[in-house]
């Protein structure tokens, strides 16, 4: 139940693919209550980076966001030498302030 000031989320499972390749139920696949309960943790004014797996699992990422009237801004795309092989997108999350 505490809230923070900063969250981040690395390559959240927004497909079943990754989720099955895992060995994870498919029970477990939850995507927008897992975005609500990681959004409620995160303090008013507080920050919430979430990184995605190439432009596919952005733009999952991006209408999940949308679907839940989540503020975002335009996400940026990451590739540092060393994960050369799968750009990766940082979406920047400011949850307002009242």
């Amino acid at each position: 139940q505490e809230r923070y000031d900063v969250i981040t989320w690395f390559l959240p499972f927004v497909t079943k693919y990754p989720l099955r390749k895992w060995g994870l139920p498919g029970s477990l696949f939850k995507p927008v209550d897992q975005l609500q309960h990681i959004y409620g943790r995160l303090k008013e004014g507080g920050t919430l980076l979430i990184a995605n797996k190439e432009e596919k699992e952005r733009d999952i990422q991006l209408d999940l966001l949308r679907h839940l009237r989540i503020p975002f801004q335009p996400p940026e795309r990451f590739e540092p030498e060393w994960i050369a092989y799968a750009p990766r997108y940082i979406v920047v999350i400011q949850k307002p302030s009242p």
